[in-house]
């Protein structure tokens, strides 16, 4: 890559292009590697919810031959859904495609419905339930 290459790679579209998405039981994130050895340039973090996927492809030219190839290092990090269990996340490589796979716990309320109680008769009587009434000021 020539110094110009260099200089405007990070303005160019993310070098990562990726697809997601989920069923009732998982997410999954897809993205697209052609030609990376998942074994020496291709690694998979999952931590604080999210997923990063970084590659880093060595230039293995000797000259300076024509390539439109991208080299060097790249990440993408995805921010997984809510119900996503960290631990369950797995990575499978094929055919240039990265597949990362993560199951999704039970569909779960964001919030819930506090009931509002209401004291008895007998606790009305014995405890006011507001400020005392001001009394009449006798003239």
């Amino acid at each position: 890559m020539t110094a110009l290459g260099r200089l405007l790679a990070p303005l160019q579209a993310n070098p990562i292009p990726i697809e997601e998405y989920e069923d009732d039981t998982s997410y999954a994130v897809r993205a697209e590697l052609p030609g990376v050895d998942p074994a020496k340039e291709l690694s998979v973090m999952v931590a604080d919810g999210e997923v990063t996927i970084a590659v880093e492809r060595l230039d293995p030219r000797r000259d300076e031959a024509h390539s439109e190839f991208r080299y060097g290092s790249f990440r993408r990090t995805v921010t997984l859904p809510r119900r996503a269990r960290d631990e369950t996340v797995q990575a499978t490589y094929d055919r240039g495609i990265l597949e990362v796979t993560v199951l999704l716990t039970r569909s779960v309320p964001i919030g819930r419905t506090v009931p509002i109680g209401m004291p008895s008769r007998r606790d009305r009587r014995t405890r006011p339930t507001g400020p005392r009434p001001a009394r009449p000021r006798p003239r």
